[in-house]
């Protein structure tokens, strides 16, 4: 396609698809972060998943945006969808429906990743409350310190 042809193209192009693209790019992108952020929480230090994190949110605050845009067009979906053709409004059922699957997965695999951090949180729970109690154990059995009088004594004579 040439360039005077992909200009054509993109005028032509109703601003509900451009919209609705930039959407689902964003959330592919979204899903690639919530993949690696699983591979983080199952393997990686705590910092990188916050790296994660941070970048996940930079894509969520573009998706608000985007959501913002498509505001109008939702709010009138019957005539916004009567304005397009056959082959756009099937273009529009398309990236709908593949940027609805690709939320799904998102969402699955971060309920799949909290309840591995909620295992891990409970497992590092459980460790530190076993040191705490041991601790406690070796000071409880330790000799006391010197110049200190011994609190027991043999009552034998």
């Amino acid at each position: 396609m040439t360039n005077s042809a992909a200009s054509q193209a993109a005028e032509e192009t109703p601003a509900i698809i451009v919209l609705l693209r930039r959407q689902l790019d964003l959330f592919e992108q979204l899903g690639e972060l919530s993949e690696q952020q699983s591979r983080v929480v199952h393997e990686g230090p705590a910092d990188a998943l916050l790296t994660l994190l941070a970048a996940r949110q930079r894509q969520i605050e573009q998706l608000t945006v985007i959501s913002a845009e498509l505001e109008p067009y939702r709010a009138d979906w019957a005539s916004t969808r009567a304005e397009l053709t056959p082959v756009q409004q099937a273009r529009v059922d398309e990236l709908i429906a593949t940027t609805q699957g690709r939320l799904d997965a998102i969402i699955r695999q971060d309920d799949r990743d909290r309840e591995q951090l909620k295992q891990m949180q409970q497992k590092i729970g459980g460790e530190l409350t076993k040191l705490t109690h041991a601790g406690t154990a070796v000071r409880a059995y330790q000799a006391p310190a010197s110049g200190s009088t011994n609190m027991f004594t043999n009552r034998q004579g």
